[in-house]
């Protein structure tokens, strides 16, 4: 299993709360194979109506609902008030300046530490294929958590 599939995962599960399709999965890895970043692709999937519907795309309102959705996607809680009003903040300015939802999303995820993330990497590993799980799946989920 490559670190790529395991991101490719770990986005369906922070923007979708699910495991990637087949033909989903795949199509990401070949994009990510043929040059495309992480960040692109997040940023495509941010275009999607499933994650338009999740999270809101106005700035007048849903920014709160839009935040604790993430937490519940990824560590199956709902965010505290500090952090409502920490990622609110920027999940609203990210609206405000017309850019990336989604890299607010991927950072809620990528900030994450001890319980929160020890949940969210085995959420990630849980979802992926299971004929990818094995030795390299831990080895990217310990370095994750380390």
């Amino acid at each position: 299993m490559s670190s790529t599939t395991f991101e490719i995962e770990k986005l369906y599960i922070e923007f979708f709360n699910r495991p990637a399709e087949t033909a989903g999965l795949q199509y990401w890895t070949t994009q990510v194979n043929n040059g495309m970043t992480i960040a692109q692709v997040a940023h495509s999937m941010e275009v999607s109506p499933e994650y338009q519907a999740a999270f809101t795309q106005t700035w007048t309102s849903g920014v709160p609902a839009s935040v604790d959705h993430a937490f519940m996607n990824m560590f199956d809680r709902h965010a505290t008030a500090a952090e409502l009003s920490n990622w609110g903040v920027k999940f609203y300015g990210a609206l405000v300046e017309h850019t990336s939802t989604a890299d607010v999303i991927m950072q809620i995820g990528d900030a994450a530490t001890g319980a929160d993330l020890q949940h969210l990497m085995q959420k990630v590993t849980n979802a992926l294929p299971a004929q990818l799980v094995g030795v390299q799946t831990h080895e990217v989920y310990d370095a994750a958590i380390a």
